[in-house]
């Protein structure tokens, strides 16, 4: 075995591994195991993006997958900071070319797990998110924010566009806005963020995780299968043309009402009661969508 495949089996080890050495990515679990939330928490480097911080937050989103009482997931980070996006030691002249690459793809696949988990994904936001830690944030089905929280990609002020973070951006923000955060570097503030939809709520930074889990919380009673349909249709439609997008609402509408849960929601409400508990089984079509991404 060579000394670099030795050191680096070493590293992750460390990274890893339980031997008195703290987790980059705490997991806690909430509301009889139904809400999940995933902490990053390395504040000493500003909960940077690393190789083994998004190795570690990709597992255990991948992981969520198989949780069938799951109804929603939290990624929250310790304080100060949100995160200040990738480790520059990583991205380098002294790193090879192969392996700045595949960090930033491995960044993407991160992005493309939270879109493609079945229950929605909640960013929890303090201090400052920026680059790559906005596009995390901005990745997120629903951004809650407390009021210290600031949004940026200020790649653009050392000489390196924030491309990736322009992906989630642009498809989030008026053009306008995102353009000017992207191509000037200067954060704005969560106020601004709530006020142009990047962020869906924002709280006193006392209350950021109290009133995140009670939103988390509005999910539990909600039928799993319905909210997997609902996720993957949402995010498909975006991009498609105003007739095809309603003929495939059809198709999904149509198929949403053969779900036990649809029929025991209508007779509940025909019967003037409250639906009985919704299974925590996945139906067929949640089983396939999970296994699209895996």
């Amino acid at each position: 075995m060579s000394s670099a495949i030795f050191r680096s089996l070493v590293y992750i080890r460390r990274q890893f591994c339980d031997y008195g050495v703290k987790p980059l990515v705490r997991e806690e679990h909430y509301l009889n195991n139904q809400v999940k939330r995933l902490v990053l928490q390395n504040p000493a480097k500003r909960n940077s993006l690393s190789l083994a911080m998004l190795t570690s937050l990709k597992e255990r989103l991948e992981a969520s997958a198989l949780e069938e009482e799951l109804r929603a997931v939290i990624i929250a980070a310790d304080p100060p900071v949100f995160s200040a996006g990738h480790e520059f030691t990583e991205l380098t002249d002294n790193n090879k070319d192969e392996s700045r690459a595949a960090l930033i793809q491995l960044c993407t696949n991160v992005m493309k797990v939270i879109q493609s988990l079945s229950v929605p994904v909640i960013g929890e936001v303090r201090g400052i998110a920026a680059a790559a830690g906005c596009q995390l944030a901005t990745s997120c089905d629903v951004l809650i924010a407390a009021e210290n929280a600031k949004f940026s990609c200020s790649g653009i002020k050392v000489g390196l566009f924030c491309s990736t973070p322009s992906v989630p951006l642009s498809r989030v923000l008026p053009r306008k806005f995102a353009f000017n955060m992207l191509f000037t570097g200067d954060a704005v503030t969560a106020r601004e963020a709530l006020q142009y939809g990047l962020v869906t709520m924002l709280v006193a930074e006392e209350n950021l995780k109290e009133e995140t889990l009670k939103y988390a919380e509005k999910f539990c009673s909600l039928s799993k299968p319905a909210l997997a349909l609902g996720k993957r249709f949402f995010y498909s439609q975006i991009e498609l043309p105003l007739d095809k997008a309603y003929r495939e609402a059809e198709l999904v509408a149509a198929e949403n009402l053969r779900y036990p849960d649809a029929q025991e929601g209508i007779r509940a409400f025909l019967e003037k009661r409250k639906p009985r508990c919704f299974k925590l089984m996945a139906t067929l079509t949640e089983l396939l969508y999970l296994a699209e991404y895996k």
